[in-house]
């Protein structure tokens, strides 16, 4: 009998968890999913481990720390031991990350994965930056993005008042990005807004559940705040992988560019310069500008491999007219620490230099106001 590959095994395992949530684990039985758990079970009875019975066990065992369970060396997998799969219910939202930082090829590991929602609906931000490049549109571009983070759920007039101020035509318009409500999204006939990212909720067993469930829930204690929505037929609301992989995302970049474009010293602040080269351009009242990249990735092991990535090309933006900078911060939002206090140990990158940091909003926040003080009173003293 040859033995599956326990790294195979792992990114198989993670793409049948997310294949069998997409419609909220009603069928366990796909091929897909099923195929992993296989799998998994021939690696854990090799090692006399116990193995769960039903679909509901199998659920139940990915609930707890996979370093309590996985048949195999945990160092291999390069994670955190304490890391979840599955997160009350909902798939954790580093099994989606774990891919995209380590450069996998989803389809090698089955056809049924490029079926994803989040897949689906993610190509078409791409597709949109990609033309937007070709053709010389950073504002199309930002314009886009910042509407999609601001504007979970919007109406038909919102969207169309959106595509009227550009003068260039648009080959994927606005619309396409956001859907009518679905039955999951209904309870007591009402929508309800998530507190944190002001997406609508999804409901299972008369709990509500939003798109980045063990983010959302736990920023507002479980939806505790959550408002109604009026009816409106007229109201649409992003697709789940526009809603998952940018929107959410996106919410930390949104409130740091908010905060610093009022903070004296602070001549102006760019959102995604250079179609993305990184998120936040802060440019100083001095001449100075700072290059700020976002990241909210609730692995730091993972979030380490996403910087190794792109490091890279951020040094190569520092002597750039459009996109230079005196000093880089990767910028983390607090409660990643506060939810892990070794996260920045943990994702601190060996590549960084003197000038690249890894720190958390209100740390960059509270290093503007300071180099803004420092400013002021070098100003003072050289008058003086």
């Amino acid at each position: 009998m040859t033995i599956p590959n326990h790294k195979d095994v792992f990114q198989l395992l993670i793409a049948g968890i997310l294949n069998a949530s997409i419609d909220n684990w009603r069928n366990t039985n796909l091929p897909f999913f099923q195929q992993a758990i296989n799998q998994v079970a021939c690696l854990l009875a090799l090692q006399g481990k116990d193995i769960p019975n039903s679909s509901n066990d199998w659920l139940d065992l990915f609930e707890k720390p996979i370093g309590n369970w996985w048949p195999g060396d945990n160092s291999e997998l390069d994670l955190e031991s304490n890391l979840q799969m599955i997160y009350d219910g909902q798939p954790e939202d580093w099994l989606i990350e774990y891919f995209d930082s380590r450069n996998i090829d989803l389809s090698r590991l089955g056809h049924s994965l490029t079926s994803f929602r989040s897949e689906i609906d993610q190509s078409e931000i791409n597709t949109l930056r990609q033309w937007c490049r070709d053709n010389n549109q950073p504002l199309v571009y930002s314009a886009y993005r910042e509407f999609l983070i601001r504007n979970p759920w919007t109406t038909i007039t919102e969207l169309g008042n959106f595509m009227v101020q550009f003068n260039v035509k648009v080959p994927i318009l606005i619309q396409s990005f956001f859907e009518e409500p679905r039955s999951e999204h209904y309870h007591g006939g009402k929508l309800w807004q998530c507190p944190y990212c002001g997406g609508i909720l999804r409901w299972q067993f008369d709990r509500p559940y939003c798109v980045r469930h063990s983010v959302c829930s736990r920023v507002t204690s479980d939806y505790n705040s959550r408002l109604p929505l009026d009816q409106d037929p007229y109201l649409r609301i992003l697709k789940y992988g526009s809603h998952l992989r940018t929107c959410v995302p996106g919410i930390p970049e949104i409130k740091l560019f908010d905060i610093c474009r009022e903070i004296p010293g602070v001549r102006s602040v760019q959102l995604w310069p250079g179609f993305d080269a990184y998120d936040l351009r802060i440019n100083f009242t001095d001449g100075r500008s700072w290059a700020v990249d976002v990241k909210d990735v609730s692995d730091p092991g993972t979030l380490r491999h996403t910087i190794d990535k792109s490091i890279g090309g951020l040094l190569l933006t520092r002597s750039s007219d459009d996109l230079g900078w005196e000093r880089a911060f990767y910028v983390i939002p607090d409660y990643r620490v506060e939810w892990n206090p070794g996260y920045q140990e943990i994702a601190r990158s060996d590549q960084f230099t003197k000038d690249v940091k890894l720190i958390t909003s209100s740390q960059i926040v509270k290093m503007i106001k300071t180099n803004f003080s420092r400013s002021i009173n070098h100003d003072i003293s050289v008058g003086g």
